[in-house]
């Protein structure tokens, strides 16, 4: 599970009180569908595997755009894009 994975990396690399994460029911698509948002920039990401935890949390602790190009095949949009 998404929430577990973000758990023990946060716990494994002593990140603690830098990271926080909160486990939600549901946010469209199918249930089982790896979906993470990131605050405060509202980037949404689907089809998260436990692989791309690492990823993801380290592209945005240090703001690397190399890290965060890694990261486009996931990406869905931002939540304040208007229409």
């Amino acid at each position: 599970m998404i929430v577990d994975e973000i758990e023990k990396y946060v716990r494994e690399a002593d990140l603690i009180d830098k990271v926080h994460w909160l486990k939600v029911s549901h946010l469209g698509g199918h249930k089982f569908a790896g979906n993470v948002i990131v605050y405060p920039s509202g980037a949404w990401y689907g089809r998260v595997l436990t692989c791309h935890i690492p990823v993801l949390i380290d592209a945005y602790r240090s703001s690397s755009e190399d890290l965060k190009s890694k990261l486009k095949p996931l990406y869905r949009g931002h939540l304040d894009t208007t229409w």
